[in-house]
């Protein structure tokens, strides 16, 4: 008979430790017990080094997917088979409003902008819309989205911070709005299609943009065009068009270090859904076509597109001198690209729910850039009250110390209300942050008891610390085993002295926990050519990733 019971009468089955639950703690038999401080080290403070190495719980990829085994009677057994954990989507904090219109020539300000973290601070480029609006005729033009005879004048604008929360626009000069250049007013947008801008490894600026459409081209809306500057203040449109193709969204555009070429994320569709392809290439004006690497499934529900890509990398992504040192650990090519997962890919995607007409944002997770997944179908800045459509921008900023950042607007507009609607004058668009501790935007999270085993990739020589959170009553505790593979099934051993009964119990809060056995964070010495594999015991905690060196 297959035993197929995690816990039973307070003993893990199959190949995990014999150990008891949750109420050895009642009875008071652990007191070694390590109660972490928010956003502390707890109790022993980590010397890891800046070459430390990330796991993050983004993804399955570091959780042993386990199997059955079989004793000599063939009778089965779980073999390392994760129970009682899922990943969980951590949603934001949100702050209050950092920005808001009010200057003559921001009647609203545009659902895009793009940040970018210098070392004096931080740069804004964003939308505003000026409305001219006509007194004399209530006729509302739908395909303009006006008042017959409304003017609708859109601007790439241009503001700064120390800080990010208290932004200056200043009077930069270079446009010439009523008669004055008293104004942070960089470049009039024609067709209302701000995309990203990045620094290019030349050092220059380039920004991405919905502009005219080619002569004779596909499109007869706009194509999407790019614009270089040394300054990020004045531009010059480029000479070659990067796409004969309307997509009217946030493209985001880089230069990717480690493929040494450019990529973008643009609107694509397949059918009538609105997808996110993805382009690349050499040089900025030879991009591919766009092949769809994030769509809806069949999960989802059929009134759903992805709305905007809002693609970013980690804070602290791998660099190519980075890569360097961490591919000489890596025993294959597959190893090699994950053996750190500061190189993952992030997108905050605004999902538009076509039957609600509103859009919030999730999260989407990719390891190569191209499949794209999202660990929970749920919001990670929900919209609340009357915050109808949301938009991220992208990249992920790093605030201060262990905090993280997304800059993003938040409209009272329903997305198809603009059409129709009599009232411009009761829309609004303001800018926001939603934050998360460091490295907490996914957990792996056990809501009661739960059990897995995870690799860390590379063999820990010196010490591993836990991001994590647990419930007042709640723990993690881990040990050390070695194994010969998941093939054929067997049971992995536990080494000696780093055992679950001789870890020290996690409990509380901490960015940056050393994990403990009797006492000592320090590991034992094993082959060069073996991972470090944990096993890990949780009530009612959540991890969000593993440092270790």
């Amino acid at each position: 008979m297959i035993r197929r019971s995690f816990l039973k009468n307070g003993v893990a089955l199959g190949a995990f430790s014999v150990i008891k639950p949750y109420s050895f703690l009642q009875a008071g038999e652990n007191p070694k017990l390590q109660v972490g401080v928010s956003g502390g080290s707890g109790l022993k403070k980590s010397t890891l080094s800046k070459q430390k190495k990330l796991v993050l719980f983004t993804d399955w990829y570091s959780v042993w997917p386990g199997n059955i085994g079989y004793d000599a009677n063939g009778n089965g057994h779980d073999n390392e088979v994760p129970r009682g954990v899922r990943l969980a989507v951590q949603e934001a904090e949100l702050s209050a409003s950092v920005m808001q219109a009010d200057r003559p020539w921001e009647s609203e300000l545009g659902g895009y902008a793009c940040v970018l973290k210098v070392e004096s601070g931080f740069k804004m480029w964003y939308m505003a819309t000026e409305i001219i609006r006509n007194t004399k005729t209530r006729n509302f033009d739908p395909m303009a989205g006006s008042f017959e005879g409304t003017k609708r004048q859109h601007y790439i604008c241009y503001a700064e911070s120390d800080d990010g929360f208290i932004w200056r626009k200043p009077d930069l000069g270079l446009y010439m709005h009523a008669g004055s250049t008293a104004n942070n007013i960089i470049l009039p947008d024609e067709h209302g299609g701000l995309g990203s801008i990045f620094l290019d490894s030349d050092g220059a600026y380039r920004m991405l943009i919905q502009g005219a459409p080619i002569s004779g081209g596909h499109s007869i809306w706009s194509a999407m065009r790019s614009l270089t500057s040394r300054d990020g203040l004045h531009w010059i449109f480029d000479d070659i068009p990067l796409y004969d193709l309307f997509c009217d969204t946030q493209n985001v555009g880089f230069y990717d270090e480690l493929l040494k070429k450019y990529v973008c994320y643009c609107r694509y569709a397949r059918g009538s859904r609105r997808a996110v392809g993805m382009m690349e290439g050499a040089v900025l004006s030879e991009m591919t076509h766009p092949q769809i690497v994030f769509e809806p499934d069949t999960e989802d529900g059929p009134s759903l597109d992805i709305y905007t890509p809002a693609y970013s990398r980690h804070p602290q992504f791998i660099t190519a001198e980075r890569r360097k040192m961490f591919d000489k650990m890596g025993r294959d090519e597959d190893v090699q690209r994950h053996i750190d997962d500061r190189d993952m890919h992030f997108m905050f995607p605004s999902m538009y729910y076509r039957d609600l007409d509103v859009l919030n944002i999730h999260i989407a997770v990719s390891r190569d850039g191209r499949q794209w997944s999202r660990p929970e179908r749920k919001a990670i800045i929900p919209n609340k009250g009357i915050c109808n459509s949301l938009y991220a921008t992208p990249g992920i900023h790093v605030l201060n110390d262990g905090l993280w950042g997304i800059f993003y607007s938040v409209s009272n507009k329903l997305h198809n209300m603009g059409f129709v609607s009599t009232d411009e004058s009761s829309f609004s668009t303001y800018y926001h942050w939603a934050t998360w501790k460091e490295n907490r935007l996914i957990a792996l999270q056990a809501d009661d008891e739960g059990m897995c085993t995870v690799t860390l990739h590379g063999r820990a020589m010196k010490e591993i610390c836990f991001n994590y959170a647990t419930e007042p009553n709640g723990w993690i505790r881990a040990e050390l085993i070695t194994y010969k593979g998941l093939w054929p099934p067997s049971g992995p051993t536990s080494i000696s002295g780093f055992t679950f009964s001789d870890c020290d119990l996690i409990a509380g809060d901490s960015l940056s926990q050393l994990v403990t056995w009797n006492g000592n964070s320090s590991l034992p010495q094993t082959s060069n050519e073996d991972d470090t594999v944990l096993r890990l015991h949780m009530f009612r905690a959540k991890l969000f990733s593993i440092e270790w060196e």
